[in-house]
């Protein structure tokens, strides 16, 4: 492919706009959208483009959290942290990407 961007290549998605950059434009951009300026997040396995008007806030179920901090590693915009053992996203940093729903093995986010 063109620009050495194979299957296996990374993707990026700006959280803003939702476009889709190959990782060398990522890199060079330095993991901000040329269009809009917002943060490119990589796409991460089973990442899927959400649609603005869809995405919503993360809800913890406190009583299925586990603590793994699984959420906390996949979160781009460092908005998780744990309290007492449990999953605590801070609202305001929050960028409402879904991936720490996608990745939570208890789904004890939604």
């Amino acid at each position: 492919m063109p620009g050495g961007a194979g299957i296996n290549s990374s993707r990026y998605v700006c959280d803003t706009c939702e476009k889709i950059y190959r990782q060398f434009e990522a890199k060079r951009e330095g993991y901000n959208c040329p269009e809009c300026g917002g943060n490119l997040i990589r796409k991460m396995g089973i990442y899927t483009k959400i649609g603005k008007a869809k995405r919503k806030m993360p809800v913890v179920d406190t009583e299925l959290c586990i603590g793994c901090r699984k959420c906390m590693q996949v979160c781009p915009a460092d908005a998780i942290s744990m309290k007492e053992k449990v999953a605590f996203i801070n609202k305001a940093m929050c960028r409402k990407c879904g991936l720490c729903i996608e990745h939570c093995p208890v789904q004890a986010l939604s």
